[in-house]
């Protein structure tokens, strides 16, 4: 009797051991386990206010369970040397030497929020710790004397920088910034990442952006309207030479008129040289300018044109302006898809061939002491982030015209 009353008691003792220890993985695999993970910002919490706000800095970047997600996202992105140079030209620091939180990179949270201006002179991040995580790391900070866990002032670059805890919120900013700002959107969504500019960025338009993840590509969209899917994927750039195509088309009261940019990549001797560039133009809209073309006009070199069924092609060369004229149906194509999705601007770009350009680009501008700081800015910093895209080949992306919508996918 005696024994099988033990033997009982063993299978109960281990069935509860297994359970307990299956709790327990399901626990630390939710919870804690690097892997994809979405969320939604919370109106109630600041990092969600500051994402949710049409105030405020104009960069913002939120990302919910961050020890969970970093992991996946720089699976999808480039090398650590990519994501270091591409921190300075956005952030304006090296994310690899922001201090560590104890043992751990990013501590376990629920949300944590980096934001920035257009100088890159002032910044905030808000990390909404666990309460366990918070306020372990907090006594730590106190009793090693060390300002970044338990508040005070350190350097974080070129930048004096202020740590503090706000509630349950660990806060790192910039000295006297305002963080009284009213959420005015509202998320009815899951997202893996939103991202906040209060300003243009080329030609994306300022809103709230949603960024989602598969295993084979990256897509943002704008959160508070969307596209339908999309039916067909344009293919004009890549084999050609084209590295990239970009086109915008006015407002339907002037509806003829269109402005497009193809950036090319030279084959044969002079391919490591300098990239093609071409403009093709129609309507009453004025034409784009092509890339230095004011710093060229100033030294007395003025692009030339061929007229084509209705269009204008500008380039510097004669090869350009062929490759030009020879993309005058696929962007009339465009142009086509645009008045039934009601599109103001859409592209796509080999990311391949476009870092290519890009980099000579960069190159030859900042041999160049004339070129403007913002120009030269500009260019550095799309050759950062093309670099962070390195796994992929294709970005394609349409822009609506009212309300503002945005679409773009990278595979």
């Amino acid at each position: 009797m005696k024994s099988h009353i033990d033997s009982a008691f063993r299978r109960t003792t281990l069935i509860v051991a297994v359970l307990l220890v299956t709790l327990l993985a399901g626990h630390l695999y939710f919870w804690y386990w690097p892997r994809p993970r979405a969320g939604r910002p919370d109106s109630e919490s600041v990092a969600g206010q500051l994402v949710l706000a049409h105030d405020g800095l104009p960069y913002r970047l939120w990302l919910p369970f961050p020890h969970q997600n970093l992991k996946a996202l720089e699976q999808h992105l480039g090398s650590a040397g990519s994501l270091r140079q591409a921190s300075v030209e956005l952030a304006g620091f090296d994310i690899f030497k922001v201090p560590s939180f104890g043992p751990f990179r990013v501590p376990p949270s629920r949300e944590i929020l980096l934001a920035t201006d257009e100088d890159r002179g002032r910044m905030l991040m808000v990390v909404r710790m666990y309460p366990v995580i918070r306020w372990v790391l907090r006594a730590a900070g106190r009793v090693a004397g060390n300002p970044w866990l338990a508040g005070g002032e350190i350097q974080l670059g070129d930048r004096d920088v202020e740590i503090r805890w706000v509630g349950g919120d660990w806060m790192a900013s910039s000295a006297g910034l305002d963080l009284d700002v009213i959420a005015q959107d509202v998320v009815a969504m899951d997202l893996f990442a939103a991202f906040r500019t209060t300003e243009s960025i080329g030609v994306v338009p300022g809103g709230l952006y949603a960024l989602e993840l598969d295993k084979s590509r990256l897509s943002v969209s704008s959160v508070t309207s969307r596209f339908p899917p999309k039916t067909a994927v344009s293919s004009f750039v890549g084999s050609t030479g084209v590295a990239l195509v970009s086109a915008h088309f006015p407002p339907a009261d002037v509806r003829e008129g269109v402005n497009a940019l193809a950036l090319l990549v030279r084959t044969g001797s002079d391919a490591a040289q300098v990239p093609g560039a071409v403009i093709v133009h129609r309507g009453a809209e004025k034409r784009w300018n092509l890339p230095g073309e004011r710093l060229l006009s100033v030294a007395g070199i003025q692009p030339v044109s061929v007229a084509r069924e209705g269009w204008s092609v500008w380039a510097y060369d004669d090869a350009s302006l062929s490759t030009g004229a020879d993309l005058i149906p696929a962007i009339e194509t465009m142009q086509r898809s645009a008045r039934v999705e009601g599109i103001s601007s859409a592209g796509e770009i080999d990311l391949g061939q476009a870092r290519v350009a890009v980099q000579l680009i960069d190159s030859l501008i900042g041999a160049i002491p004339l070129v403007g700081r913002s120009e030269a800015q500009l260019w550095a910093r799309t050759s950062s982030i093309l670099e962070l895209f390195s796994d992929y080949s294709n970005l394609s992306y349409r822009i609506g015209e009212s309300p503002d919508r945005l679409e773009m996918i990278i595979e």
